[in-house]
């Protein structure tokens, strides 16, 4: 490996050092980009949770404000 660095040159160093670079920095978007999909899924959960006990709140309130008084 040594040998075969050694025998690029500086521009094809250049070059290799860039592209991991690169390389590096699209994985850790790509980790990022999984972190905020999880964290929209639990918010989505959680909202459909929140909604559905709104729902049912808003119907115990609608059919007592239908029961005879």
């Amino acid at each position: 490996m040594r040998r075969a660095r050694q025998s690029m040159s500086g521009r094809e160093r250049d070059v290799a050092r860039f592209l991991a670079e690169l390389h590096r920095r699209v994985e850790e978007t790509q980790a990022l980009e999984r972190s905020l999909r999880d964290k929209l899924v639990e918010l989505d959960k959680r909202e459909k949770g929140s909604g559905a006990r709104m729902g049912k709140a808003r119907n115990r309130q609608a059919q007592g404000a239908r029961a005879p008084h």
